[in-house]
Order: structure tokens, then sequence, then C-alpha cells
């Protein structure tokens, strides 16, 4: 097109399209779009917002960044939501909805430094085994400022808590720590164990002990 410079237009296949700008001020832009025919086709220049720049999303596929141009946005892995964008005749993206972090389900590992449970362990699991002490089927809000109050298997007791985070990761407080079994009662001791100490019980009696009797020896003679 006689007067219009058009830039990036290395990717001749159908339905690829390339970009002229209108005037060295302007915001308009005009589109060449590569048809089935293999002829181009040429818009009129209009207002083009470029693509949208929105933490968070995934723009992949915004290709209608003209005046009135919808863009296909979807929140990026890690986050949940609905978000629009649509082109203004100011050259403005006008977005609708938001993405919302989501941590997942929580999970606290076997062999996390910060679980009491793992402390003087050698276990031979990997790091990515849930700890089976910490039971989180209660906690269904998974989104941005969720909070959970898990609880401990048997055997375990705790008042661990968790909060999604912005970044969407789980933040943790409190821990499931083993319940202290109380000592076995010994019925016996084995030999070459220490005995426990016995004390017998002090007799008292109600006047002075007597002497114990003498017995005389008898001789018998022949």
């Amino acid at each position: 097109v006689p007067g219009y410079a058009f830039e990036g237009c290395y990717d001749t296949r159908n339905g690829s399209q390339c970009f002229a700008q209108c005037s060295p001020s302007s915001i308009q832009r005009m589109a060449a779009t590569c048809g089935q025919d293999g002829a181009w086709r040429y818009n009129n220049c209009s207002v083009d917002c470029g693509r949208p720049q929105v933490p968070g999303v995934n723009i992949s596929l915004c290709n209608e960044t003209w005046n009135g141009g919808h863009c296909p946005v979807s929140c990026a892995a890690g986050s949940v939501g609905e978000v629009s964008a649509v082109c203004s005749a100011n050259g403005t993206w006008i977005h609708n909805g938001s993405c919302t972090a989501d941590c997942g389900t929580p999970q606290v590992m076997v062999n996390d430094p910060s679980n009491p449970t793992s402390e003087g362990s050698e276990s031979s699991e990997s790091s990515d085994t849930p700890d089976p002490a910490y039971n989180f089927s209660q906690c269904t809000d998974t989104t941005l400022g969720g909070q959970c109050a898990p609880t401990c298997a048997v055997n375990y007791t705790g008042q661990p808590t968790a909060v999604c985070r912005a970044d969407g990761e789980w933040s943790y407080g409190g821990f499931c720590i083993p319940v202290p079994q109380p000592c076995v009662t010994v019925s016996h001791v084995a030999i070459g164990t220490a005995a426990p100490e016995v004390v017998s019980p002090t007799v008292r009696t109600t006047g002075p002990r007597s002497p114990p009797a003498f017995v005389q020896p008898i001789v018998l003679s022949r």
C-alpha cells in the first residue's frame, strides 16, 4: 500500500497479519491480513491498542488489537477467574474481571525442614511425599486469602492452619506432633538389669520388745 510502511510481515501464510502506522503521531494503524486466495486484505486506519499488559493473564491469542476488538484473555497458571479485554476508541484496553491466585490443595511434606514430625528422622521418602499426619480434606477454599484448619491424624495432636497467599503458595502455622505415649508397666525385671529398690515396712509394737529366749542344751549321759 503506497504511503504505509508495514512492519513485521514475515509470516505470509493464510490468516497471518501485519500492521502499518497510519501517521507518525497517530495511534491508528492499518492491518493487512493474508487471505486464502493468497492476496492481502487491508482494513481502514483504526485505533490500535497494542497487546494488553495485564499481570497474571495469558494474552497469547490476542490478535484483534484495534478499536472494538475483543481479546481472548485467560488466567495464567496458578490463577483462576474470568477476564475480558476490549480495545477502546482512545487506544486503551477496557478490562473486565480479574484473576485470583489459586494455591491448590495444601500439603505438608514429610521431609519439610519446618515440619517437626520430620526432625531427627531418616525417612527414605522423597520430599514431595505428603505427611500422613495432616488431613486437609476440609480445605475447600484454595483461592487468595482462603483459610482452613486441617485436622491431625490419630496419635497426633496440634492446631495447624493454612492461608493461601497472593503468590499462589500456602502459608502454614502450627503443626501436628506425636501424642506422648505413657510408659509401659514393668511386671518383672530381667536378669542383669537394675531392680527397683524395695523398702520394707516398719512394724510398730505397743510395748517393749522381749529379748529372745535362751534354750539350755540337754546333755545325755550313758
